[in-house]
């Protein structure tokens, strides 16, 4: 299965037909939900965004990525930030 859903295209391999179309529809609906966020954001979160973004492009890290390994890094700091949310 192709995945570009962080910038860069890569390829994920599965031993069954079945693990992959669940794998592929999980990545379709993670899309579809970012997009939707994407619209909504007000201007002062997409300038939050490009900051990050600008932030990393020297190290060339992607921010879903960054995000993903800091979460399943630090459990406890994203629920506590997501539980503080306005």
């Amino acid at each position: 299965m192709a995945n570009d859903a962080d910038g860069k295209r890569r390829f994920v391999c599965y031993a069954k037909e079945v693990d992959a179309l669940d794998a592929a529809k999980k990545l379709a609906r993670q899309m579809s939900e970012r997009d939707v966020v994407a619209a909504a954001m007000t201007n002062e979160r997409a300038a939050y965004y490009a900051s990050a973004v600008q932030t990393l492009a020297p190290f060339n890290h992607s921010l879903p990525a960054v995000t993903r390994v800091y979460s399943s890094d630090n459990p406890v700091a994203v629920s506590d930030s997501v539980q503080r949310r306005p």
